[in-house]
């Protein structure tokens, strides 16, 4: 194949044994080129740096950082790492609130009155996702991620979605992407995109600046540790984001908590407030839950609403994640109230034995377990 008059067959070729497929994954900071031209160089590379790393943070471990620019970052992660569209999908949502977040805080915190200080509110962030091949190839004692898809990657950061939306921050998918991200995708935009030796490629957008106010708008619902009638915590061998996904994907949750979980409603095809299931476990035991606030990687309010025996009980939990300091473990946070169908004073009173009696200790175990193990042999 030849693009921009560089014969890449002879080397794909060669690189075949080291061939990987999955997600490529771009972020690029907007108006890298203008703010860096017209401000104070050295204020303007450490800024951009700050921000950079703020979004390397958050890629992992779900992604692995390939290569950091001087506007953008790199990541790659293979197909079977993605088990459900929402871990990916929500990353990005989490990327833009970190970038957004750490921003904020750089603007308020400068007392310098330089254009690059004063103009940090000028630069945004896009996203770019393409599921395809790469290899890695030695390149000067380091390594460097080749192929036809890596190309197209980069070509895609050049694109008309502002000119065809009006939107400054975005995620643009290609439709390999979203083949495989399956029904939890919905897209706001879609168009064709043509570049020299790819012709006409298939897109789809998504407005990630408008889903970010709309969350921050959001009124948060959380039992604090001050109001719940019940707490539990447990110290698990993975990073937030990995915990977030066993702790609400239902093919993970089934291995420790040995909940069918029925989906009823879905906003947007993807988990998020608003979402309601319907859960059994065994013959005895049958709930719905409705998501009532969902900050990814952060914490999770859900309802739960217990019909046994001719009563009906109303939970509200929150389970909270905290990355332990200086490792990569997380502390998860079970705080959980009852809302109707039982006396508080009563429910306050018995909750210990209650989270013995029904096996919530126990799940919670065996999560530890599940994971650490996961941990073992992702090392091997």
């Amino acid at each position: 194949m030849r693009v921009n008059g560089f014969v890449y067959d002879r080397g794909e070729r060669s690189l075949t044994s080291n061939l990987r497929s999955g997600y490529l994954v771009i972020a690029d900071i907007s108006g890298y080129t203008g703010y860096l031209v017209d401000t104070e160089l050295d204020h303007a590379q450490g800024i951009l740096a700050d921000l950079l790393e703020q979004i390397a943070f958050c890629f992992q471990p779900v992604l692995t950082v390939a290569k950091l620019l001087g506007d953008a970052v790199f990541a790659v992660t293979p197909a079977e790492r993605v088990t459900t569209a929402e871990i990916l999908l929500d990353l990005l949502d989490v990327t833009y609130a970190r970038f957004r977040g750490r921003q904020a805080a750089l603007q308020r915190q400068t007392l310098c009155p330089c254009k690059a200080c004063a103009g940090i509110h000028s630069l945004d962030l896009k996203f770019v996702v393409h599921r395809g091949k790469w290899a890695e190839q030695a390149v000067m004692g380091g390594k460097e991620l080749a192929g036809r898809d890596v190309i197209l990657a980069y070509r895609l950061l050049k694109n008309s979605v502002i000119e065809k939306t009006g939107w400054k921050a975005y995620a643009l998918f290609t439709e390999e992407s979203v083949a495989g991200l399956g029904e939890a995708f919905e897209a706001t935009h879609r168009h064709r995109e043509t570049y020299e030796g790819f012709g006409e490629v298939p897109v789809a957008a998504v407005n990630i600046g408008k889903r970010h106010s709309q969350a921050e708008a959001a009124r948060r619902e959380v039992v604090t540790s001050k109001e719940a009638d019940f707490t539990m915590q447990v110290k698990l061998r993975a990073a937030p984001a990995v915990v977030w996904e066993w702790i609400n994907d239902p093919a993970k949750r089934i291995q420790w908590e040995q909940l069918v979980i029925q989906s009823i409603f879905r906003p947007g095809g993807r988990l998020g407030a608003g979402a309601r299931s319907h859960c059994l476990h065994g013959k005895d035991l049958a709930m719905v839950e409705t998501i009532l606030d969902w900050r990814p990687f952060e914490y999770v309010t859900v309802e739960k609403v217990f019909r046994n025996l001719g009563f009906t009980t109303t939970l509200w939990v929150t389970l909270a994640l905290t990355q332990v300091p200086g490792t990569g473990n997380t502390m998860l946070t079970m705080s959980g109230k009852a809302v109707r169908g039982v006396p508080r004073m009563l429910f306050r009173a018995t909750s210990g034995i209650l989270l013995t009696l029904t096996g919530i200790e126990r799940n919670y175990r065996r999560l530890a377990r599940l994971i650490a193990e996961q941990d073992v042999s992702s090392r091997m």
